[in-house]
């Protein structure tokens, strides 16, 4: 098994891309990130952020094997697949996995999205060598490039899922999109239980959360709590909301610090080795 995992951030934002000089630090794509050890290139989430990931990609001599997966298919998760370069070269080899036990319809899903009169080349014209497959249905990791990865499903509309990526003893955990739910901890905090890395959302302050109750997400307090009860080393924020600029978010940061020291908001180029 390999010894460590190459973690970037593609896209940070949620709901929406957002623009402009007001959020050029944290970035304004929606949620795309990669795990990457010598054997292949895992991504989780096919955001507007994808299309950083493609023009990092079309720098490399070889290209790694790929393979994408998704914590859920609402549009945000999805807008950066169909013009993901990746797909049209021939000789890339391209995984697409999903769940269908949470997502009975998410190959249709992505073969509405990729066909007319939303886009004008489908699953079949692609020129690269691309399989679409189901996680297993009766597990709930699969080992992938040296890295295991299991998956928990969250609280969120028309669900969602958490992923944990795993070398040896190392492990990052990326909950997107999540509210919290206390009768949800029974299963989430076990799944997220020390953890080196806890990516969590807090698209929400506390006090914007009343309003956007039910509507998927936490709040930077949510995401502090559960830091404590699962003991993860390194809390990252990440969903922020597309009205949310950057000194608004580094004014998150900064109360979530006030409670636990070692948080950080995910940003755009954000890097590092696990």
């Amino acid at each position: 098994m390999n010894s460590s995992i190459k973690f970037k951030v593609y896209g940070t934002r949620g709901s929406s891309p957002v623009s402009g000089k007001s959020v050029e630090h944290f970035g304004g794509e929606t949620s795309c990130f990669t795990f990457e050890t010598p054997s292949g290139l895992l991504v989780i989430d096919a955001g507007s952020g994808m299309m950083r990931l493609a023009q990092d990609l079309e720098k490399r001599e070889h290209l790694p094997p790929i393979t994408i997966l998704f914590t859920h298919f609402h549009l945000d998760h999805l807008i950066g697949l169909p013009s993901f370069s990746m797909l049209h070269k021939p000789g890339v080899k391209v995984d697409v996995m999903g769940d269908s036990v949470l997502f009975p319809a998410w190959e249709k899903t992505l073969n509405t999205l990729m066909q007319e009169p939303l886009w004008p080349v489908d699953f079949k014209s692609l020129v690269a060598d691309v399989n679409v497959k189901n996680l297993p249905k009766d597990k709930k990791s699969i080992d992938l490039y040296g890295m295991n990865v299991s998956w928990c499903a969250v609280q969120h509309p028309q669900g969602c899922l958490a992923y944990r990526i795993s070398v040896g003893d190392k492990s990052i955990v990326l909950a997107t999109d999540r509210e919290y739910a206390q009768d949800e901890d029974a299963v989430f905090v076990p799944f997220a239980k020390n953890t080196d890395v806890l990516i969590h959302d807090a698209q929400y302050t506390p006090e914007e959360y009343p309003e956007y109750k039910g509507w998927g997400h936490s709040t930077w307090e949510h995401a502090i709590d559960l830091r404590e009860k699962v003991g993860a080393k390194k809390l990252l924020l990440t969903s922020h909301a597309p009205f949310r600029d950057d000194a608004a978010v580094r004014s998150i940061v900064e109360l979530a610090r006030a409670s636990y020291k070692n948080t950080e908001a995910v940003y755009t180029g954000m890097e590092f080795e696990l």
